[in-house]
């Protein structure tokens, strides 16, 4: 029983064989013994289910204000994953009554329906099967109580989707006044964006909208955490005017989302440094333009400031002027972190206690881009060069040289991004399939405590 019951789940997820005699035959024959769950033995299923038909058909008009709309699948649905998870356009006074019979999801409605009004009803890609696999594409029904549908479309692009992450967008419509947040309310519409980015929100009526990117682990639930991304369009609020329009290219950058205010927390003097630590990952280009206040007039100066890549949420100052065990006060001003938020100075000052420790260690390289022996880097190329530790580095040029073949010598402009990391621009792209080489001659590089760096030579090589 279980081998033949296996081979006809396998049989119907086939779109060509829905309508063989056989698989009304076999239907007939499991309709009593088959139980709702996964199928046991056979290959591992990988494919998620799909949309066969719906009730009323998509673009339907004149439908019945007392209607329940059916969405039939080529398997059986996990009743789990469709349970709160359908939005209706325009909202309901209550949530629908969801249904789950096998291949089969209800959508029911505790009043009747709005005359002459266009609805849509949207799953996202939530419809899972019992091996957890989803639906590929939106599962959406749209349909109206009256003669014609609304027909505005929002479509364009969504960049920097993190991997193994869905996204979406979602579209708040204008209803006499927008939420006070976006963020934690329910969306009127939501579309799902798709494995390249793109997504499109149709049967919209005239009005005014305002819409936001989000990738989570669930799409679904209306409450984001820092753990989210989220992204906004350049352009907002996007009123559709006409009943046909159509606007496009209404794209987004997804980035972190931060809910706590940027912030300084701590300050703390670490290995002759000190360290500032703040609430959010800070941008690294910011640092140059900084502002340190200190809660006495002392003669305080900042030799160098550098960001690690691996603890994007802290500043480390190598200073001059602060006195052994003496207690301070430090507020930081004028940067911002990596949603280009400013710094709120008014949440500072923090206060530390400066201890100096003699540093007998020497800078070293921590990591390069490209990496050595590296293959297939692109032709428009910055090297960058992170070090443990800012150095101190006379003459640049000097120091380091780059080699296309081992011969040929190509101009470079240095550029240092903070105290510890250094770009080194080619003046020209570079050409495929060629062998280059970046030497640097670091003997007389040092620290701020004239440590030596550790390797007296560098060398990279690289093939684009």
């Amino acid at each position: 029983m279980n081998f033949l019951k296996t081979k006809f789940i396998q049989l119907i997820k086939h779109p060509l064989l829905y309508t063989l005699p056989v698989v009304i035959g076999f239907s007939i024959f499991f309709i009593g013994c088959a139980a709702q769950g996964p199928p046991g033995g056979g290959p591992v299923d990988k494919t998620g289910p799909f949309l066969i038909s719906t009730f009323p058909e998509n673009g339907s008009i004149n439908v019945n204000i007392n209607c329940k709309a059916e969405f039939i699948f080529s398997e059986s649905i996990d009743p789990r994953s469709a349970e709160g998870s359908v939005v209706v356009t325009p909202r309901p006074d209550n949530p629908p009554n969801i249904k789950v019979s096998r291949n089969k999801i209800t959508v029911g409605f505790y009043k009747p329906l709005l005359d002459n009004t266009t609805y849509i009803l949207s799953f996202g890609r939530n419809i899972k099967d019992y091996r957890n696999n989803q639906t590929a594409g939106d599962i959406k029904l749209a349909f109206s109580t009256g003669d014609s549908l609304d027909e505005g479309i929002i479509s364009g692009k969504v960049y920097q989707i993190p991997e193994k992450l869905n996204a979406a967008v979602w579209v708040y419509r204008k209803h006499g006044a927008f939420p006070d947040s976006l963020l934690g309310s329910e969306p009127d519409y939501i579309a799902v964006v798709d494995e390249f980015g793109y997504y499109n929100v149709t049967n919209l009526p005239q009005g005014e909208y305002r819409l936001i990117s989000v990738s989570s682990k669930s799409v679904s639930t209306f409450f984001l955490t820092e753990d989210d991304f989220i992204g906004l369009p350049q352009k907002d609020p996007i009123i559709i005017k006409y009943r046909q329009d159509k606007i496009k290219d209404i794209d987004f950058r997804l980035g972190k989302l931060y809910l706590r205010p940027f912030r300084l927390l701590t300050a703390n003097a670490v290995n002759g440094c000190l360290e500032l630590n703040l609430s959010n990952p800070i941008s690294e280009n910011s640092l140059q333009n900084a502002n340190y206040i200190w809660s006495k007039n002392a003669d305080i100066g900042i030799l160098s400031s550098w960001i690690y890549e691996e603890e994007p949420n802290s500043i480390y100052l190598k200073i001059r002027g602060l006195n052994e065990g003496e207690t301070y006060n430090i507020s930081v001003g004028n940067i911002l972190d990596s949603n280009e938020d400013e710094i709120l100075t008014s949440l500072n000052p923090v206060k530390f206690t400066w201890h100096e420790q003699v540093d007998t260690i020497g800078p070293k390289l921590l990591k390069s881009y490209p990496a050595n022996r590296e293959k297939g880097v692109p032709l428009k190329l910055e090297i960058r060069l992170d070090f443990s530790e800012p150095i101190k580095i006379e003459n640049i040029k000097n120091d380091v040289s780059f080699w296309k073949r081992d011969t040929l010598k190509v101009p470079l402009d240095p550029e240092w991004i903070d105290g510890n990391s250094l770009l080194l621009k080619p003046q020209k792209p570079l050409e495929s399939a060629t062998h280059y080489r970046l030497d640097a001659v670091t003997y007389s590089w040092k620290d701020y405590t004239e440590n030596s760096f550790v390797d007296s030579m560098l060398t990279i090589r690289f093939l684009p």
